[in-house]
């Protein structure tokens, strides 16, 4: 039997990399179901049972080269994980456990992912470094290939992919009434718009978002609702919320499944978060990205130019504008962002057929597997 080691930003209760994790796992058991699959976590008890798979201690080197030992291949599942803006730490990380799997001639993938950004020369020659042991990237979306190639990475194959999460079935909107409704929101038939926000340095994220939900809530007739998508961002909401004398509620501790309903059931989403504007197009809805970082606006760029504030840049007027324009252009961004959806379900199965390929996994073929 096959195995596969799956790297990531698993067991923090992050929604995104839930999200992924769950595309990535369900495919996996679609497509080659006799593929043993192990993943580690920084919880791995609660990944198992979410999940259904094995799941390691991400800090448990013993568990991992005995893994690897077993004929494992190692799979970095989705993200950006090759960066150093948030941690130089993550990045030895990562690059650590690459390179241990390369010394013990196991095949290792890079799937579905972005790469920066890389601050530092240290890093950018630790990713040419690893990258060059490695099977195969695929990059999460256009901006991230031309990243490559600006970084001078011509080393391992390199195919374009799409954000894991793609892999998910499509949403329910009324799985997300029933969290609203269970939330104590009364919101049957009117319009509501997600905010998702992220809390960056020094950068006006509540500022911006407060004054956003006060904008929708007057002119746009909708309810606004935040979403944290990570427990470190219940803080900010609050923070946004209280700015607003509590008119914009939180909907907090939601699992993946059940944000990605929520923001199924919205009319249009704000967010300074990747995985908000991911979610809010896998569900077809429209969406308002602030950018903190490239990944950003590198995914609004590759969902046919769907609009990006700048955060170092963006002033108050121009994330209003940018919701304006996407509300009255709702019904044609959504009839958009369905078709694009198909297109990038697609793009996922297939890229990940190849990787799992790469990794010496047979794969019992793409018919029946469908969002």
């Amino acid at each position: 039997m096959k195995s596969i080691l799956v790297s990531g930003y698993y067991g923090h209760g992050n929604a995104g990399d839930e999200a992924m994790l769950a595309g990535i796992v369900g495919a996996v058991k679609s497509l080659a179901p006799e593929a043993s699959i192990t993943v580690l976590s920084s919880d791995p008890v609660r990944t198992a049972k979410e999940h259904g798979v094995q799941s390691i201690g991400r800090m448990d080197f013993k568990a991992i080269r005995r893994s690897l030992s077993k004929g494992a291949g190692l799979l970095f599942g989705g993200g950006s994980l090759l960066q150093d803006a948030t941690s130089f730490r993550s990045l030895l990380y990562y690059a650590g456990l690459a390179m241990v799997a390369s010394t013990m001639h196991r095949p290792v993938v890079f799937y579905g992912q972005g790469i920066g950004p890389l601050q530092r020369r240290l890093s950018r020659a630790i990713v040419r470094r690893v990258l060059g042991k490695s099977r195969m990237f695929v990059a999460r979306e256009e901006g991230t290939l031309a990243e490559l190639k600006r970084l001078g990475i011509t080393k391992p194959v390199v195919r374009p992919g799409t954000d894991p999460a793609f892999l998910l079935p499509i949403p329910d909107p009324a799985g997300g009434q029933e969290v609203l409704a269970r939330s104590g929101l009364a919101t049957a038939g009117a319009p509501v718009m997600a905010l998702v926000p992220r809390a960056w340095h020094a950068a006006p994220v509540a500022d911006l978002l407060a004054a956003a939900g006060t904008y929708i809530l007057e002119h746009l007739g909708a309810l606004p609702v935040l979403l944290p998508l990570h427990p470190d961002d219940q803080a900010i909401c609050q923070q946004i919320s209280d700015r607003t004398g509590g008119s914009i509620p939180v909907l907090a501790g939601l699992g993946y499944d059940e944000t990605l309903a929520v923001v199924a059931r919205c009319d249009l989403v704000v967010s300074v978060r990747l995985h908000g504007l991911v979610f809010a197009a896998l569900a077809a809805r429209p969406f308002v990205g602030v950018s903190y970082d490239p990944k950003v606006k590198r995914f609004c760029e590759s969902m046919g130019g769907q609009p990006c504030v700048e955060l170092a840049e963006g002033k108050m007027e121009d994330v209003l504008l940018a919701i304006e324009a996407s509300w009255h252009a709702r019904e044609a961004v959504s009839a958009y962002l369905a078709a694009a959806r198909e297109d990038k379900h697609k793009l996922a199965v297939d890229s990940l057929a190849a990787a799992l390929a790469a990794l010496g996994i047979h794969t019992a073929g793409l018919k029946g597997f469908a969002p």
